[in-house]
Order: C-alpha cells, then sequence, then structure tokens
C-alpha cells in the first residue's frame, strides 16, 4: 500500500496543504520516507534537533494553531529537522544558473503505518 504524506505549508499564499504519494511502501522506513521528502520538497538538512525540544508544536493560540487546532507535534513521536530550501532556476536556457536558498524546517510525524503529516515552513 502507498505512503501517503499531508504537507503544511503555512508560508505559502494558497493551498498550504497538499498530498504526496511516495513510491516507497514501507511506512516505518523513516530514512526513506524523509529521503524522498527531502527531494521534493528540495530541502537539504544541515541538523536534526529532535531532542532539544522540550514543548510541541504548533504553540497554543499561535496563528499556526488557530488554523490547524488538531496539528500537534511532539518530542515522542514526532522528528525535527533544520536545514535549507534550495532553488534553482536556468535563466532563459543560456546555462546561468541562480541559486536561491532559504533557511527551513521540516517536522514529521507517522500518523499510522501509511500516513504522514509534514509541516514545512
Amino acid at each position: 500500500m502507498p505512503v501517503i504524506v499531508q504537507i503544511i505549508r503555512p508560508n505559502l499564499p494558497f493551498g498550504c496543504v497538499s498530498s504526496f504519494i511516495l513510491k516507497t511502501t514501507d511506512g516505518d522506513d523513516r530514512k526513506h520516507i524523509f529521503g524522498e521528502l527531502s527531494d521534493y520538497l528540495k530541502f537539504k538538512m544541515n541538523c536534526e534537533f529532535t531532542d532539544k525540544v522540550t514543548e510541541f508544536m504548533p504553540y497554543k493560540g499561535g496563528k499556526l494553531n488557530k488554523n490547524f487546532p488538531e496539528l500537534k507535534f511532539e518530542r515522542e513521536n514526532s522528528y525535527f529537522y533544520e536545514g535549507e530550501l534550495e532553488n534553482t532556476i536556468d535563466l532563459l536556457g543560456q546555462n546561468m544558473k541562480v541559486i536561491k536558498k532559504k533557511d527551513m524546517r521540516l517536522i514529521m510525524r507517522q500518523i499510522d503505518k501509511n500516513n504522514w503529516t509534514v509541516l514545512y515552513f
């Protein structure tokens, strides 16, 4: 059965929730799932900071919590990463590449065997 990831991107103006079907069928293989997600989202990880998390996210009363009240990422069942969004743009096909980098965070939580939720901001 395919693994489905619900991706929440609160920084996008429209359509901040999307679904992505992974190639892997092993919903418990976190490293493979993270690898596919990183490729899809153009996310380059700098570090994992799961051990440093002390409170759940999103914080109660915040804008994200108001928009997604059921969303909860906790240290016990989630994985927290810092990294960069790396977009490469080819200008007018003239082999001129512009690389744009932006600091990002990716948080992922397994809902059940074949479903994951990801917060990408």
